[in-house]
């Protein structure tokens, strides 16, 4: 055996090297608020995967206090594990013999033909393997815990990846993709997650909805029969899964992974769309499935469709908690759809302390969907006007022209307002739930306002003198574009004084 993360201190933090059950208690200790080594991509894989460890370890003896000590830890994992195997191998990262298991990585039958893997970054999920977020196969002299974190990555996040080679419980098909979205306190001074904090509030929290074990855990301390799966409902709903057939070998001087396909998926839940109590996933309402990020950001429109619009049920762990202090809301997760990729995208967005209690309440979404409006309105005075120009001042074919159309003819100065807009959105949002009268929110609003007319006023400038035009109609074109733009800004100003005054 080589690499027993119960005792080798394999992982490097801002407060030193840990061994997992002493990393547990560190974090326990609020000690640990950075993972040098961790890339940006692995991080919600690593939460989530600390989190349901340390609760299902604590839910096994029924206990509720989070210890600090790295013996303890040690102890409570232990018992994890031994009533499927008595020793020290399912926390080893390698074991002598493939039919005994290892850290994620479960006993497989003999005979299984195996592909050799290098470097932790060709372990890695293979969406990421694509050059999205990190070059592929660039570390050969890879540290240990590049290796734990790339496996740790693989088995939490992982689609489907080709024949046989099967994606996770916990999305809505192998084309999908796993998110995080949840609230985390923060490092004082700065809006970033603390990383000890958050665990600390997740387990806490996690253990204050489920009681006893109720079924399987460790999915990797399970034999992988070939054509077999393991059913669903036999396991405990924060149970730790694994989706691939992967095993280290090496020693001190050498150090490499195998892995192999499998004729069924490791979870039998493909009728579950992914709905298996994941407390960081949104769930569809309608078509009961978890939300899959696809082809965009984490834009404000998104996030106010998942939160607010009633199609979502929000997530366990983004609800605000009243011990919360500085807290932030965290949503992360690769874009994925079928057979294509845009990569990992990550948004931290602060909530301050005044609004947090209030953030979900029926008004929110008034007041989101009125500054939605607004973006609209001023986006469209954008769009409408540069491709007045581009049609030579012909308000004829504007008018007529395809959204699509106008877009790309306007696409250099959308892209910053839009950049803006979403700066300002929940700046703006937390200002007005923070007020408490009417007045006060709308001179909030009214601020947000000129401020986007004032961005798209420069970007109009800026783009419309190489907008495509007939030099012959040039001038007057210019002139008819700014003229729309402007009539268009009166219009929304007018209409807004109007809602102010009936307010």
């Amino acid at each position: 055996m080589y690499g027993n993360l119960l005792v080798d201190k394999l992982i490097q933090t801002n407060a030193g090297w840990f061994s997992l059950p002493g990393l547990l208690g560190a974090m326990a200790s609020e000690r640990i608020t950075a993972f040098p080594a961790l890339r940006p991509h692995q991080q919600p894989a690593l939460h989530m995967f600390l989190v349901q460890l340390a609760a299902l370890a604590l839910r096994n003896k029924s206990i509720t206090d989070i210890p600090t000590g790295s013996e303890k830890w040690k102890e409570l994992l232990l018992h994890l594990s031994q009533p499927l195997i008595s020793g020290v191998e399912p926390w080893c990262l390698i074991v002598e013999n493939d039919t005994a298991p290892a850290f994620l990585q479960p006993p497989v039958p003999t005979g299984l033909k195996w592909e050799r893997v290098f470097t932790p970054d060709d372990l890695d999920m293979t969406i990421t393997a694509k050059n999205h977020d990190l070059k592929s196969g660039l570390a050969p002299e890879a540290a240990l815990q590049d290796w734990f974190f790339a496996l740790i990555n693989l088995q939490t996040m992982e689609g489907y990846g080709g024949p046989r080679n099967y994606g996770i419980a916990r999305m809505n098909g192998g084309s999908s993709s796993r998110v995080l979205i949840g609230l985390a306190p923060t490092i004082e001074g700065f809006y970033r997650p603390h990383y000890s904090k958050w665990w600390y509030r997740d387990v806490k929290h996690l253990l204050k909805i489920f009681g006893e074990i109720n079924g399987k855990t460790l999915l990797w301390c399970l034999p992988w029969p070939e054509n077999e799966s393991l059913s669903f409902k036999d396991l405990d709903p924060q149970f730790i899964e694994v989706c691939r057939r992967i095993r280290f070998r090496g020693d001190q001087t050498f150090f490499e992974a195998k892995r192999s396909i499998s004729i069924k998926s490791r979870v039998n839940a493909k009728e579950l769309n992914g709905v298996t109590g994941d407390p960081w996933s949104p769930v569809e309402v309608k078509d009961n499935k978890s939300f899959t990020l696809s082809d965009r950001s984490w834009d404000y429109k998104l996030v106010k469709k998942i939160l607010y619009s009633g199609e979502f049920k929000r997530p366990e762990l983004s609800e605000p908690l009243k011990d919360d202090g500085e807290i932030v809301l965290v949503m992360q997760g690769f874009a994925r759809g079928n057979c294509k990729t845009d990569g990992f995208k990550s948004r931290i967005i602060s909530v301050p302390r005044i609004v947090k209690q209030s953030m979900f309440n029926k008004i929110v979404v008034d007041l989101a969907e009125e500054q939605i409006k607004t973006i609209d309105l001023v986006e469209q005075a954008l769009r409408e006007s540069l491709a007045l120009i581009f049609f030579n001042g012909d308000a004829e074919r504007q008018t007529k022209a395809k959204r699509q159309t106008k877009d790309k003819i306007a696409s250099p100065a959308l892209m910053v307002f839009s950049s803006v807009a979403d700066d300002l959105f929940f700046q703006t949002l937390w200002k007005k739930l923070g007020e408490s009268d009417i007045k006060s929110r709308n001179q909030e609003h009214s601020i947000f306002t000129k401020k986007l007319e004032n961005v798209a006023r420069n970007e109009f400038k800026r783009v419309s003198q190489s907008i495509p035009c007939s030099n012959f109609m040039r001038s007057k074109a210019l002139i008819y574009g700014r003229n729309l733009f402007e009539r268009k800004i009166r219009m929304l100003s007018r209409e807004q004084g109007s809602e102010t005054k009936n307010g």
